[in-house]
């Protein structure tokens, strides 16, 4: 029989119901049920055991690492803008140093990512396999295997990168869209007219780079099964990585470099709500992330990243010859619109998930739909480190 180890007590809690009487399911649950708010958290607390909450461990040292990491990519950022106010000459792993620096903050940024999930997957394993979970995350099989405890390790990684790269490649995204000049928009460093651009736009490459540095790091912990070797996640970080050295090869385009990354914005509320839809007692968490998600997702992902595509296509369809052949091949150029136009595709597509539900918390019918009923997962969202199984 599955059990639950509950916190700081010595004794078991049986997630079963007594013989006869039917485990609860908060699918069940009627829209206008009184109860409907409470069916994830009934369970639990039917096994008399102590409802205080289990707090994950090494809290003080995760937010060190938090701050040293988002202090370096800083660093990283302020020397390369250093580097760019003094002048580039040349653009594209077709020029050795830009190839070097290029590729060097790429494997860096992977190997500081997987060391960190390494680290810390070794030491959540125990927290992890002692919290309490809702009833509807026990139906789904959340603790039948490793897969929550990397996506943990996965999330905290998903926080610690966009939250830095996140809000600045949104700011600058903004400042290439409201530019007013395609040559910006397409142009790598060293083709800047001004130099305030070469430098803006140096910026943007960086956190590029760090981005594909990122996905590079959940290639490889794909191909270690944290992701049970699901093959729609090894499409998803194979696009990415392919299109992100595409796109740094050759330096252009940072109109939509800036936006796709910009979008990251929002990754890490969903992967905490992600996180604290499934735990017991986290219900305030999982809904004041979601809360926080839902206009990141509207203005970063539909509102900018749209707006985005429509003035790169303008430049596709009107001014051609600005990117290619004068940057890139032709295809090359014809690849990146499109594959770029369908991932504008996919937000869209993800987002009556998103809308239904923030129409039913705001029905004075139903104001709130417990976290962990069972229900199209977030999980399915456009985000890093969020293509893993949700309750």
């Amino acid at each position: 029989m599955k059990t639950l180890q509950p916190r700081r007590t010595g004794q078991q809690c049986d997630v079963h119901p007594p013989e006869g009487e039917p485990l609860l399911n908060v699918e069940d649950e009627q829209p206008n049920s009184p109860d409907g708010d409470k069916a994830a958290t009934e369970i639990p607390q039917k096994c008399g055991q102590s409802q205080e909450i289990l707090e994950p461990p090494y809290q003080r040292e995760a937010i060190i690492v938090w701050v040293l990491f988002d202090l370096g990519v800083l660093l990283t950022l302020w020397w390369r803008a250093q580097r760019a106010a003094e002048g580039i000459t040349a653009y594209g792993f077709q020029d050795p140093e830009r190839a070097a620096l290029g590729l060097g903050t790429i494997c860096i940024t992977a190997l500081l990512c997987y060391v960190i999930a390494v680290v810390g997957k070794y030491l959540i394993g125990d927290w992890v396999k002692n919290v309490q979970y809702t009833a509807a995350a026990i139906e789904k099989g959340v603790e039948k295997d490793e897969e929550f405890l990397h996506l943990c390790v996965m999330s905290y990684l998903t926080v610690i990168v966009f939250s830095i790269c996140g809000p600045i490649q949104f700011g600058l995204s903004l400042m290439v869209m409201f530019s007013g000049d395609n040559s910006i928009r397409v142009n790598p460093p060293s083709l800047q007219a001004d130099g305030k651009w070469t430098v803006v736009v140096e910026m943007i490459t960086c956190i590029a780079e760090i981005f594909v540095g990122y996905i590079l790091y959940e290639t490889v912990v794909w191909f270690r099964g944290w992701e049970n070797f699901a093959a729609l996640s090894l499409v998803h970080h194979g696009g990415f990585l392919l299109m992100g050295l595409v796109m740094r090869g050759v330096e252009a385009l940072p109109l939509i470099g800036a936006s796709a990354v910009a979008m990251e914005l929002s990754s890490p509320v969903l992967v905490v709500h992600m996180i604290t839809r499934q735990l017991y007692g986290w219900e305030r968490l999982s809904e004041s992330s979601f809360v926080a998600f839902a206009p990141q997702f509207i203005v970063c992902r539909l509102v900018c990243y749209t707006a985005a595509l429509g003035l790169m296509f303008n430049i596709y369809f009107a001014e051609f010859e600005l990117v290619a052949p004068r940057l890139m091949e032709g295809h090359f150029f014809h690849i990146l619109a499109w594959l770029s136009f369908a991932g504008g595709l996919l937000q869209w597509a993800w987002s009556p998930n998103l809308f239904s539900r923030l129409i039913r918390k705001c029905s004075p019918r139903k104001k709130r739909d417990d976290e962990a009923a069972a229900r199209p997962p977030l999980s399915e969202m456009p985000m890093h480190g969020g293509e893993h199984k949700a309750a």
